[in-house]
């Protein structure tokens, strides 16, 4: 299986409601304090963004965070998105 989150870098730097789904959720995955809306990623995506989801789900199972891959990707993503971070409201 190709890395979905190399494959699809690109699409996570984007601004369409696709490609912000799919952003949050290689954040969680890469942090879990990073809220994913899965209403969205479940019921809004195309048949194709949907795919990438399943994508990284499945290579996050099977390799986690010992994929250099996966961690350089994300964390690059983390560092240009982190203004977006999620923020205790309490």
């Amino acid at each position: 299986m190709a890395n979905p989150f190399k494959e699809n870098e690109s699409i996570f730097y984007q601004d369409f409601s696709g490609a912000v789904a799919l952003r949050g959720l290689a954040l969680h995955l890469y942090n879990e304090n990073w809220r994913v809306n899965l209403s969205k990623i479940c019921g809004y995506l195309d048949d194709k963004h949907y795919q990438i989801a399943i994508d990284m789900i499945k290579h996050y199972r099977k390799n986690g965070e010992n994929c250099p891959v996966f961690m350089k990707v994300c964390s690059k993503l983390q560092g240009a998105f982190w203004e977006e971070r999620p923020r205790n409201e309490g």
